[in-house]
């Protein structure tokens, strides 16, 4: 009895784990590409795409990849000019820019972004979220945040893994905070696997902030980085529970308010 009752929960699990995602089906697919949304609505795609854009110029829009891929899609893979707008369960690679969300209240999630040469996701609006995604192969900044100056544009970037920086002889940094103030930098994992220089290229840095006021950096891993977490020109913030390996200068600046390590 104990046996069938252990075997019975083990099989829950499994059903469980293997339902955690579910496609969409009900929705507007695209087909090719370039392509460009003008309506809100739930699309999708049912197949992966190459050689061109997404570009959603419309509100309250989903755009579900369904785990397909965008590919050698040029300057920009994926572009949010809409607010309210939500891009997940893809694979975004080869090109300069990711994903670029431009509008409010956007969300981008479950995204694997890889192969870029300019930077995996692109923040530009207010009140956006950014988790649980994948980046690698990177060369230059895995997550930027940028906008005017004093800027408080109040985003979350929460639980991403960002590894792989390709060494091209300059820098990198994982996460950029860029006039991005009131914004949180939480659960991330950053990790420059590819870069021998660690512990003597300056221009290595795992989250640097500049230009930005009341920047919460919280519960992030860093490894192989000359600077861990650097809070730079004119910044204000604080940190807590952070923890680093194989890291130069682990903190610099802002204001530790917990342990860090």
């Amino acid at each position: 009895m104990k046996s069938h009752t252990i075997f019975l929960t083990m099989l829950s699990f499994i059903l469980l784990a293997t339902n955690v995602y579910a496609e969409t089906t009900q929705c507007v697919e695209i087909t090719s590409v370039p392509a460009t949304i003008d309506q809100p609505g739930i699309y999708c795609l049912q197949q992966s795409l190459s050689s061109g854009s997404i570009v959603i110029n419309a509100d309250d829009v989903t755009l579900d990849m369904n785990r397909h891929s965008l590919s050698n899609f040029g300057n920009v893979g994926i572009r949010l000019l809409g607010d309210r707008v939500t891009v997940k369960n893809g694979t975004v690679r080869s090109g300069n820019l990711g994903v670029n969300t431009v509008g409010n209240q956007n969300l981008v999630e479950n995204m694997q972004i890889s192969d870029t040469t300019g930077t995996g996701i692109y923040i530009s609006g207010r009140d956006t979220v950014v988790r649980n995604n994948r980046l690698t192969n990177l060369t230059a900044v895995g997550i930027y945040c940028s906008g005017p100056s004093d800027w408080r544009p109040r985003n979350q970037i929460i639980g991403n893994t960002l590894n792989n920086f390709v060494n091209n002889g300059g820098g990198a940094n994982a996460i950029w905070l860029s006039r991005c103030g009131m914004t949180t930098v939480e659960d991330n994992t950053v990790f420059s696997s590819r870069y021998s220089d660690w512990y003597s290229n300056t221009n290595l840095t795992g989250i640097h902030i500049t230009h930005s006021n009341d920047v919460l950096v919280v519960n992030n891993r860093l490894s192989h980085w000359y600077r861990g977490i650097w809070y730079s020109t004119s910044t204000s913030g604080k940190y807590m529970s952070n923890l680093s390996t194989s890291v130069a200068t682990p903190f610099t600046g802002g204001v530790p308010v917990g342990d860090n390590n």
